[in-house]
C-alpha cells in the first residue's frame, strides 16, 4: 500500500513538470523561465462612461509584464517607468529585423546595475492594446546585460492617462 502513494506521488509530480514544461514556452516554442514566463497580452476594457483603456494587470511579483508589437513582431516587456528610454534585448532587436554589429554599442547607458554599453535605432511602430505610437527611439542592450525588454517613458508618457489600480495598470489615449 506504502508503494502505491509512492507511485502516485511520482506520477502527480510527473505531470505536474510536464504542464510547467509547456506553460514555459512561448508561442514560438522558445523555452522561457522566471519572469518572463505567464505573460499577458494587454487587454482592452470599456469603462463606464465609455473610454476604452488598455488594462496591464500586475504579475505575481507585483511588476507590469506584457505583450507589445514592435514593427508587428510581439515582444515581451516590463513596464518600467524608471527607464527614460525603452530598451530592447538584442535577441528581440533581432527579431524585429534591427542587427546591431559590436560597433553599434557605443552609448553609454546608466543602470541599476552599472554603466553598459548600448546600441541606439529607431522602430517604425511600438503597439499596445489599441495604442499605436510612430518612429520610436529605443535602445539595444546585450542579452547578458537585460533579463526582459522595457517599455519606458519615451512611450509610456505619450498615454493621456496612467493609473495603478487594485486590477492593474491602466493606460489611457484619447482618440
Amino acid at each position: 500500500m506504502g508503494n502505491n502513494y509512492g507511485l502516485i506521488a511520482v506520477g502527480v509530480l510527473a505531470l505536474f513538470l510536464i504542464v510547467m514544461g509547456f506553460r514555459a514556452t512561448d508561442d514560438e516554442g522558445r523555452f522561457t523561465v522566471g519572469a518572463t514566463s505567464g505573460i499577458d497580452a494587454p487587454k482592452v476594457v470599456r469603462t463606464t462612461g465609455g473610454t476604452e483603456e488598455i488594462l496591464i494587470r500586475r504579475s505575481m511579483n507585483g511588476s507590469f509584464l506584457t505583450e507589445a508589437r514592435f514593427d508587428g513582431t510581439r515582444i515581451n516587456v516590463l513596464v518600467d517607468t524608471g527607464a527614460t528610454t525603452t530598451v530592447l534585448r538584442e535577441s528581440d532587436a533581432n527579431r524585429v529585423g534591427i542587427r546591431p554589429g559590436r560597433w553599434a554599442f557605443t552609448h553609454s547607458v546608466s543602470t541599476a546595475n552599472g554603466t553598459i554599453m548600448a546600441a541606439r535605432d529607431t522602430v517604425r511602430d511600438v503597439e499596445i492594446g489599441y495604442a499605436y505610437f510612430g518612429d520610436v527611439g529605443i535602445m539595444i542592450l546585450p542579452d547578458d546585460k537585460l533579463d526582459i525588454s522595457l517599455l519606458g517613458m519615451n512611450v509610456i508618457s505619450q498615454f493621456d492617462r496612467v493609473e495603478m489600480t487594485a486590477e492593474g495598470l491602466r493606460l489611457t489615449l484619447d482618440r
